[in-house]
């Protein structure tokens, strides 16, 4: 027996353990950190055309760091499930497991990046006219 049989069992286990902690985390990540559409973004109130002041997410910073997010996790997963890393010794399935979840997470980025977007335009329509309510002189009193 030489060394490198002797050493096999032992480097398929930890390998193992490796592959298994890389699915968890591909698995894992999309609900851990995606989310400021869905989370940190707040579009208008339901009511905004009859309130005199609310507020609501104007800007569109969350929703760019979750497409940026999207084009990079969708990019990843798009490489390993290309085939990319495939050898011998039965790593493609690993590869294209991991890949999968990546491509999961870029659509969950994806989803949360649109959300955002539609919120904060309707944001901004329901400001500009909150802001067009407030120009308009008030309509006058009726005589006592």
């Amino acid at each position: 027996m030489d060394a490198d049989t002797a050493l096999s069992p032992r480097m398929n286990a930890g390998s193992l353990r490796t592959r298994l902690a890389t699915l968890a985390l591909a698995l894992l990540l999309p609900t851990a950190t995606a989310g400021c559409g869905f989370f940190l973004v707040h579009g208008p109130p339901a009511a905004h055309e009859t309130l005199t002041t609310f507020s609501c997410t104007r800007s569109n910073a969350g929703p760019v760091l979750d497409a940026v997010a999207a084009g990079t996790a969708l990019h990843a997963g798009a490489q390993l499930l290309s085939g990319g890393g495939g050898d011998a010794q039965g790593w493609t399935a690993p590869y294209r497991v991991v890949g999968a979840g990546f491509a999961l997470e870029g659509l969950v980025f994806g989803s949360s990046a649109a959300l955002g977007f539609r919120k904060t335009s309707r944001c901004r329509e329901a400001l500009r006219q909150l802001t067009e309510r407030r120009a308009r002189p008030a309509a006058a009193a009726p005589p006592r």
